[in-house]
Formats: C-alpha cells, structure tokens, sequence
C-alpha cells in the first residue's frame, strides 16, 4: 500500500478551475487514465467512454455515497452499463398465435351466449363458463417471458461501500473512498480535493498537486490497481446496481 512518497518535480495550484489542466491530459491521453473520486458527473463519464472507444485504457473507482445519497444519482450509471434486450421469436410468435386463438375464443362464447339467448336455446347460459377459461388461458400466455437481457459496462469500473452502505446500521468493516486521483499514461499524476464533478473541476475552490515523476506515477498506479479489486475493501455488486438501474419486463 502507497505510504509517504518523495516527489521530484511537481506543481501545486489552489483556486477556481483546478479540473481544467486534468481534462486536457484526459483527452490527450495516449495509453491509459485511472481515476478515483467519489463522485462524478455524466459529462465526464461521457468523456471517459468516449477515451475507451478510442483504444484506451480506462478504469474507475467511485464510492457507493456517490449512489445512495440520492437515487437520481442511479440514473448516471446508465451511462456506464448499457442494457441489451434480446427477444425469442420463437416464443414471442407461439404467444401472437395463442392470444390471437383466445381472442377468436372470446367472440365466438359471445356471440353463442348472445345467440343463445335471444332464440331461447336451452343451456345457453353455459357459454359463460367459457370466459372464465379464457381469462386463465389470457393470463398463461400473456406472461411468456419472450424478452432476456444481458449487460455491458462500457468502462472498467468499481464502487467501494462506504459504512453507510447499508442503511439500517453503521458498518465499521467499509470505508469511505474519499481520495481524488487521476493517473495519465501510468506517468503523470494528479491529486487533489476536486471531485470528477463540474462543479469541483470549474465553479469550487479546490486543491490541485501535479506531479510529474515516472515513479510516482508507477506507485500511485499500483495502488489503484490494488484498492480497484482486493479481498480487503468491500464492493458494490454490480448485478444488484443493474437491476435498479433498468427494468426488465418480460414481454
């Protein structure tokens, strides 16, 4: 784990726009861009997936305070996992036909019931014994799963718990991931108090260290690399953040 670490070149800004010098290494990257923040805005994660359809190497730490402080905030992950639907034709034509045969079905005990009546053709009444058979059937096959979904996450990422995570008691086993990193092509780094945010990178008075050592760089990329997955931090499972994120209907 990265401790105390002697740098040799670097700069140091504190003021308004820290975020701007930090976007700029982001799009001009050539190999890879590793960020930790807690929160993020759908503009940069719109940038970061733009970087990834461009060949490169992009991975994400975010904290699940980013998601459980407001549910809103689920909806930006839909900029990060896209849903796919695939459909089964050949249940979803099995289901046309039945429904279609049903819907015959409910004309023809109307129209025997209706018949029936009006010339007073004895046991016409039994025709409404029908519709109850009908409905069940109607409810069968209306309920045909004809639609799987499956799922993509457009970027390499991870949400750490925080104690917060579960709501009904504090848990001292999580951590809140509250470290704001940006590493460009495992060679320059930036730290900071500036969230991947637009309102942390322009409007805030924020905190910027830029630090332009290949051995720092090569650490704080090892320590990311280590705090992205290990069996000592607690993650949000992805599968339970997809199923709030989008729905499934079945038909």
């Amino acid at each position: 784990m990265l401790k105390n670490t002697v740098i040799n070149s670097g700069e140091i800004y504190i003021g308004r726009n820290a975020g701007e010098p930090i976007l700029k290494d982001i799009s001009t990257a050539q190999s890879s861009i590793k960020i930790i923040t807690p929160y993020i805005s759908s503009e940069f994660i719109d940038l970061l997936i733009k970087r990834s359809q461009e060949g490169i190497e992009v991975s994400l730490i975010l904290s699940d305070d980013f998601v459980s402080s407001d549910t809103k905030r689920y909806e930006i992950f839909k900029n990060l996992i896209r849903q796919n639907r695939h459909t089964d034709d050949k249940k979803k034509k099995r289901r046309r036909i039945a429904l279609s045969l049903i819907s015959i079905g409910y004309l023809i005990a109307t129209w025997c019931l209706v018949y029936g009546f009006q010339n007073k053709i004895p046991l016409y009444w039994g025709c409404a014994y029908a519709f109850p058979l009908l409905i069940i059937f109607n409810i069968f096959f209306y309920k045909i799963r004809i639609y799987s979904y499956t799922y993509e996450c457009l970027i390499n990422f991870s949400v750490t718990m925080t104690p917060y995570s579960d709501s009904n008691r504090f848990n001292a086993e999580y951590y809140l991931t509250h470290a704001k990193v940006f590493i460009i092509d495992n060679k320059l780094v930036y730290l900071g108090s500036m969230n991947f945010t637009k309102m942390g990178f322009y409007k805030n008075y924020e905190s910027r260290i830029k630090v332009n050592d290949p051995n720092v760089a090569q650490s704080t990329s090892e320590e990311f690399n280590y705090l992205y997955s290990n069996p000592n931090t607690f993650y949000l499972n992805l599968n339970d953040l997809k199923k709030v994120i989008y729905s499934e209907p079945p038909n």
